[in-house]
């Protein structure tokens, strides 16, 4: 059986440091964040949940090598998700 190659895809992001309104966050309001990706810009069809607030980085595993477009949201501890960030798009 023929096995189609992969590869890793490594994201980094700064955390917010402040909501959608202009007012502070600090990184104890911060549950996680989510990261949305897809082939096609604007289409986010894939998703991750990173639930650790600390984290600013996240390892996409086994992904095909083609264009990639990805958002990431930041999740805060009442359950609130964000906007999306400005999309970034990679070749991998």
């Amino acid at each position: 059986s023929g096995q189609s190659s992969s590869v890793i895809a490594n994201l980094e992001w700064i955390a917010p440091s402040e909501r959608e309104d202009g007012s502070p966050i600090s990184l104890s309001e911060i549950a996680g964040y989510r990261v949305y990706y897809g082939s096609f810009a604007g289409e986010y069809p894939n998703r991750i949940e990173i639930m650790d607030s600390s984290a600013n980085q996240a390892r996409l595993s086994r992904i095909i090598p083609g264009r990639y477009y990805f958002v990431i949201t930041a999740l805060d501890t009442d359950g609130r998700e964000s906007v999306f960030s400005e999309e970034v798009s990679i070749t991998i």
